[in-house]
């Protein structure tokens, strides 16, 4: 469990805290229950964003207009939208939001079960992994599979004491985010800007390199405009999923610390939207940077490999892997910083600094319990994948063979039924995390709230207290009979 020694002041019921001598923190007004307005943070960052989407779709959509215009590709477009079993994507986005709903309520009512079951069904698949390599006469992959499941199960047993812990953390966030279910719909709303972002990139590039390889478009253009987009792509789509997780983070730290009733997302929303958001815009920057600089070399490492040079090969590999941990290193720390810039308005780089003095003071078990509750996101995304697929494949089944305008038919395949699937499982997934997002960023702040000021829990939530304190017994007993 996270230290209880606090690294910031605990909150004083009689008014604002006082923040540490060497920053600037601002945090919250217990007095008059709300929160204390701050200026606005990396304001220049924020500008940097919404200047780079006017000017680059600016000149995007001027081209596409006038090759949409010159082609007379709109047709075509329209054509290829029509057809489809597109009633089917809906049919598979209903069963995800039912099934990523009926999880949630799962793991708020059974967070123990959801909890050891998660880790057990890692251990499976896993498991399952490596009996397939060796079936399919892959011996090296398969030991090195066998390795990694050796060190799981060393790891699992590591930390088997912290799931308690973590089921509790769960259960926690769950029933905040159901009492402000507006949390909960944000995030299944912030899937369709997602959609749009994906489908509106997706096509504009598309174009793009149709209009360069069968037409005559500029080559040169797609040279530049392509990278361009990626970039721009990565970080849009960061600044959307990370404006949700701090607004998530801001409605458990209105109910930790203030424990107000009523909307607590609208509020949360528009710090997300204003004073924050410089400082999401440059952290999504920092991400951005780092899958670009990902792509790259996994572009060059593919370029090497066709060309049989395996200097450039391995230097590619080791990049693209370098790329990789520190992705995986700062999308760790960014989850947290975030929570900061939700819960105490700090500017990023603040926020960073107060993420590493936080692992610092808490050791591994912060780690455990954020890793944990991954787990948990990992079982239902292949569950809920899979019943999306299994769903769709019933309404295939029961609706029959769809036909386009003009009464074209289109006949089913075994190809077209697993692409439909596939698809479907895709859609059951993606909709699965978005909505399970909402878990882990409640999580993430819950647990920077403990960490921080685990004075208010006694304060404001006595119930949470004592199952705290029952936890900590349970350990201490366990500990006392080891030795």
């Amino acid at each position: 469990m996270a230290s209880l020694t606090p690294t910031a002041p605990a909150l004083v019921a009689s008014g604002a805290q006082q923040g540490r001598k060497d920053s600037m923190y601002s945090t919250f007004s217990a007095g008059k229950h709300h929160f204390r307005r701050t200026p606005c943070q990396d304001v220049s960052f924020g500008v940097l964003f919404w200047l780079h989407l006017l000017v680059l779709w600016g000149y995007v959509g001027y081209r596409l207009n006038a090759i949409l215009n010159d082609k007379k590709m709109d047709e075509e477009l329209w054509r290829c939208v029509e057809t489809g079993k597109f009633p089917v994507i809906f049919s598979a986005i209903g069963i995800a939001v039912a099934c990523s709903m009926l999880w949630i309520i799962l793991i708020r009512a059974f967070p123990k079960t959801m909890v050891y079951s998660s880790v057990c069904m890692i251990v499976v698949v896993q498991a399952v992994i490596v009996g397939l390599l060796f079936k399919f006469n892959l011996p090296v992959q398969a030991a090195l599979g066998g390795v990694g499941l050796l060190f799981t199960l060393l790891y699992i047993w590591f930390i088997w004491e912290s799931l308690a812990f973590t089921a509790l953390l769960l259960e926690t966030t769950v029933s905040v985010l159901m009492k402000y279910c507006g949390s909960l719909v944000l995030s299944v709303a912030s899937a369709i800007p997602g959609l749009v972002i994906v489908f509106a990139y997706v096509v504009a590039l598309a174009i793009f390199k149709h209009d360069s390889v069968d037409g005559d478009g500029d080559k040169n253009e797609v040279t530049w405009l392509v990278p361009l987009m990626c970039f721009s792509f990565f970080w849009t789509w960061a600044v959307l999923g990370n404006v949700v997780h701090t607004t998530i983070c801001g409605v458990i730290g209105r109910w930790y610390f203030l424990s107000e009733g009523g909307n607590a997302t609208g509020p949360s929303l528009g710090q997300a939207l204003t004073n924050s958001f410089g400082s999401i815009a440059l952290g999504s920057l920092i991400m951005a940077v780092v899958k670009m600089m990902k792509m790259l070399f996994r572009m060059a490492e593919q370029s090497a490999a066709e060309s049989d040079n395996l200097v450039l090969k391995i230097i590619g590999c080791m990049l693209a892997c370098i790329a990789q941990c520190v992705e995986d290193l700062l999308e760790f720390l960014s989850t947290y910083a975030f929570a900061y810039v939700a819960l105490y308005g700090q500017s990023f780089c603040q926020a960073a600094r107060s993420t590493w003095d936080l692992l610092s003071t808490s050791g591994l078990h912060m780690i455990v319990a954020y890793d944990m509750s991954a787990a948990v996101t990992f079982l239902g995304g292949l569950i809920c994948a899979g019943v999306t697929a299994i769903g769709t494949w019933g309404v295939l089944k029961l609706h029959g063979d769809y036909k386009l305008p003009g009464e074209i038919d289109v006949k089913d395949t075994t190809t077209t039924e697993t692409a439909y699937l596939a698809f479907a499982a895709g859609i059951g997934l993606g909709l699965f995390l978005v909505m399970s997002s909402a878990v882990e960023s409640g999580a993430c702040a819950l647990l920077v709230c403990f960490a921080e000021e685990p004075g208010v829990i006694c304060e404001r939530h006595p119930a949470l207290n004592d199952r705290m304190q029952e936890l900590l017994k349970e350990k201490q007993s366990e500990d006392a009979e080891g030795s």
